[in-house]
């Protein structure tokens, strides 16, 4: 056991005896209230309540700011987020440079998914925070439950097919929904932006040194459930990890992300109002085994009895891309200085996407969260996206 392994062991024991944090209140100020209402764009709630029981909060801008509330015939488009994140990030930035508020003066119906976890999306009918059960989940239950949840609401209130913009983990629970029927049929198209799958090739020496020292395990033995590097133990972990690697962890986008060449540090502070936000020590976990393993696989429960008992076979299956129906309309947007959807992983990606209809833009010089929050995004990216999804047939 490593030094790095001891200390976080230790900090871990600590924080669970001083007790586990309590469920954050529900009357945390909305999306709507915080940001979209006071940019004079309509803004509505709602919530839907997924297969397992977890209570989920959407947002929703059904029209622009200078658009007529009348006006029919608009697409749904549903934005959803990466780890650690929740539905702001498409909308802090101001409304020339935000996606959000973009598509709705496009004439898009917007959407924001919050998935599990997450500050608006944190009931459950079933457990408080506290059960380990709340915590018993990765990307696939995201894929399988919170999406399929999602895309019901919107399809069923709107009596059409959204579109699915996703970032980072948000691109991970498309690839893993595609494999499903009940996904691919209520969907029009699927934007990937800094795709996540394969991920043996990342570049961010803390995302990498967390992943090999196997901390979804330390996190477990002690039975913390819930993963936030920004309060309690979290904070200590990701500190000291830093000190050991010399790396200036300032900021989490930083830390995680790596290197981003169009964001504007000076407002580092606005971003982290709303960053970072809780995910579960299993979906951490998940997300360290395709590192080491280097596959796209279903979550690995460490040995081969606990794997036939959910698998029938002693190792997690991959997920299957050949599942992908056939000539879907697909909209990929990778970065050359991208540290998680770095290029070697993203050409793996490429040619396992072979029955899908592929368009796929190349950034040389962007990274990770240029494509999000980046004062290039709007010409290098969202004109794009736009005329994307005008070449879909309604």
């Amino acid at each position: 056991m490593t030094m790095l392994q001891l200390l976080i062991a230790l900090l871990l024991a600590i924080d669970l005896a001083l007790g586990s944090r309590p469920l954050k209140s529900t009357s945390t100020p909305t999306l709507c209230e915080t940001i979209v209402l006071g940019y004079g764009y309509p803004c509505q709630e709602y919530t839907v309540t997924t297969e397992d029981g977890f209570v989920l909060g959407l947002q929703r801008i059904p029209y622009g700011k200078n658009s007529s509330k009348n006006s029919s015939n608009r697409v749904p488009v549903l934005l959803q987020h990466g780890l650690l994140q929740g539905a702001e990030v498409w909308v802090v930035n101001s409304p020339l440079e935000s996606l959000g508020f973009i598509l709705a003066d496009e004439g898009y119906d917007v959407w924001f998914g919050n998935t599990r976890g997450s500050k608006a999306s944190q009931g459950n009918i079933y457990f408080s925070n506290q059960d380990p059960e709340y915590w018993n989940w990765s990307f696939e239950e995201l894929a399988i439950y919170d999406l399929v949840s999602m895309l019901e609401l919107i399809y069923n209130t709107t009596e059409s097919r959204p579109h699915f913009i996703g970032h980072s983990q948000g691109t991970t629970i498309a690839l893993v929904g595609l494999t499903q029927s009940k996904v691919t049929s209520l969907l029009s198209s699927v934007v990937l932006l800094s795709p996540v799958a394969f991920v043996n090739n990342i570049t961010p020496p803390f995302t990498i040194l967390l992943a090999h020292t196997y901390l979804e395990k330390f996190l477990a033995s002690v039975g913390s459930n819930e993963f936030n590097p920004d309060t309690g133990v979290g904070a200590e972990v990701v500190r000291e990890a830093c000190k050991l690697q010399g790396i200036d962890c300032s900021t989490v986008l930083q830390v995680v992300m790596g290197d981003n060449s169009y964001i504007n540090k000076t407002r580092f502070p606005d971003y982290l109002q709303f960053l970072p936000q809780s995910t579960s020590t299993k979906n951490m976990g998940h997300f360290a085994q395709l590192v080491r393993s280097g596959t796209f696989s279903r979550y690995d429960y460490g040995n081969p009895i606990e794997n036939m008992k959910y698998y029938n076979q002693i190792t997690p299956p991959a997920y299957d891309f050949s599942t992908y129906p056939r000539d879907f309309p697909l909209l990929m947007v990778t970065g050359g200085k991208d540290g998680l959807a770095d290029v070697p992983d993203v050409q793996r990606l490429l040619p396992n996407l072979g029955n899908c209809k592929v368009t796929h833009i190349f950034k040389p010089e962007s990274g990770h969260a240029d494509f999000l929050v980046g004062t290039q995004a709007y010409t290098d990216v969202y004109v794009d996206v736009n005329n994307f999804f005008k070449s879909i047939p309604k």
